[in-house]
């Protein structure tokens, strides 16, 4: 994944978020996002969040893809 940029978005003690990886070219889109902004994120959802209750863990849902509107 090189030459892209992940975001994961989650709210302050919860348990799941959402883990967006940029398209390359919109990587730069992705520097001007801050903690408290609203900002609208668009891209293919590849897993859901979940809890695996063989490790016991909750994983991230994850957006490929993804670019700032």
């Amino acid at each position: 994944m090189e030459g892209k940029r992940a975001v994961l978005l989650k709210e302050e003690g919860s348990s799941l978020g959402v883990m967006c990886y940029f398209l390359k070219e919109a990587s730069s889109n992705a520097i001007g996002l801050e903690i408290g902004k609203k900002a609208t994120i668009k891209g293919a959802i590849s897993s859901g969040a979940e809890f695996d209750e063989d490790l016991e863990l909750y994983e991230d849902a994850v957006m490929q893809d993804c670019d700032i509107y």
